[in-house]
Formats: C-alpha cells, structure tokens, sequence
C-alpha cells in the first residue's frame, strides 16, 4: 500500500486531472501486480484497493473526481 501511496502523491504533484491520475495509477497498480505474482500462493497480502480523487479549484469554484476501485471479492 505504501508503493500505491506514493505514487498517488508523486502523479498528484503533475496537476493531472482526476480520470488521467487513476489511469496512471491503475498501470502502476499493474506493474505491481505482475511483480507480486512470483511469490508464494495464498500471500497474506493481496493486491487490492479503491480510491477516490478530487481537484477543487477554488478560483472557477469547480470540483472534479473520479473514482477507482477493485471488484467485489465473490
């Protein structure tokens, strides 16, 4: 969760908007992923997540977001 994080602060620092910040994070998200996938069956610590984002723009009093998320575990 803590590689997610930082990605999440270093894409925010581009002043991306909301939908193109969670497409980067989604590949990034996939990069891991595929990383996590040597390891041993049955880790402890699957890969899953949800976010929301938002943008306020004070000056044109707008907010934009978008939301993310992984899909329910059956």
């Amino acid at each position: 969760m803590g590689r997610i994080q930082t990605a999440v602060h270093s894409l925010a620092a581009l002043d991306l908007e909301p939908d193109e910040l969670l497409a980067r994070l989604n590949d990034t998200a996939i990069s891991l992923a595929q990383e996590r996938a040597v390891l041993p069956a049955g880790d402890p610590m699957p890969l899953t997540g949800s976010c929301a984002y938002a943008v306020y723009d004070p000056l044109a009093q707008t907010c934009t977001s978008a939301l993310a998320g992984h899909p329910p575990h059956p």
